[in-house]
């Protein structure tokens, strides 16, 4: 289930991460970066399937709504691997 881009967005996550406590010196905010960031790439991606589909009338949540698999892992993993690095560098 879990392949190759997946791990990949989860090593971005962590360079997200780690560049937040780089600058700002705390690794939750750049945790909070690369959630935020895969968020909201899962979600426009999901908006312009449904507008590839023929739907052009788009209410707020349906970015949210009918994530793949591979959509779900492309967000809980960098989720998970910034989760870890922030407890280990607490």
């Amino acid at each position: 289930m879990v392949n190759k881009t997946n791990i990949i967005h989860g090593a971005w996550a962590i360079f997200m991460q780690i560049l937040g406590l780089w600058v700002l010196g705390n690794a939750w905010v750049g945790a909070a970066f690369a959630i935020g960031w895969f968020l909201s790439r899962e979600y426009t991606q999901r908006e312009y399937k449904l507008h590839l589909y023929g739907d052009y009338n788009l209410r707020w949540y349906q970015g949210f709504t009918g994530w793949s698999a591979d959509a779900w892992f492309d967000f809980i993993i960098p989720v998970i691997a910034v989760a870890i690095v922030g407890v280990v560098v607490r």
